[in-house]
């Protein structure tokens, strides 16, 4: 089964609130969802949503692509797990990814909410979420 459902809209609005698959990015703590994923159709852009308690944690990561989060609310600390830097982040921080750079994202005493992710689509991401293709809306 392919990962990418052909879409016959050619604008679709997403909200926060709508239903997307879990992702299984998260050492601890908090949820990850797919709001725009290669199962609903997008082929070149995903946007994740991680919201995450104090202490939460995402897996070591690594995409072939770039990355890009927007911290929405609250902060942490990005890990370049190659290099051992730490970058504190805060409200309203980007955070660009180079390709294949492993990261870690830990949130902070007030927690941490995160939207982007890989640019185009790491299908690694969705191996385990084929067959749960959803639509936002539907």
């Amino acid at each position: 089964m392919a990962l990418s459902a052909p879409s016959k809209d050619r604008v679709v609005v997403v909200k926060a609130s709508d239903s997307g698959p879990d992702l299984p990015i998260l050492e601890s703590g908090g949820t990850a969802r797919a709001l725009v994923w290669p199962g609903m159709g997008a082929r070149e852009r995903t946007m994740h949503l991680l919201t995450l308690a104090p202490s939460d944690r995402t897996i070591p990561l690594s995409h072939v692509s770039e990355c890009v989060y927007h911290v929405s609310e609250g902060g942490g600390v990005m890990e370049d797990l190659g290099s051992d830097d730490r970058h504190e982040v805060v409200t309203g921080s980007m955070l660009f990814i180079e390709p294949n750079t492993e990261y870690r994202f830990i949130a902070g005493p007030s927690g941490a909410v995160l939207l982007g992710g890989p640019c185009p689509p790491d299908n690694e991401m969705y191996e385990e979420l084929k067959g749960n293709d959803s639509k936002p809306g539907g």
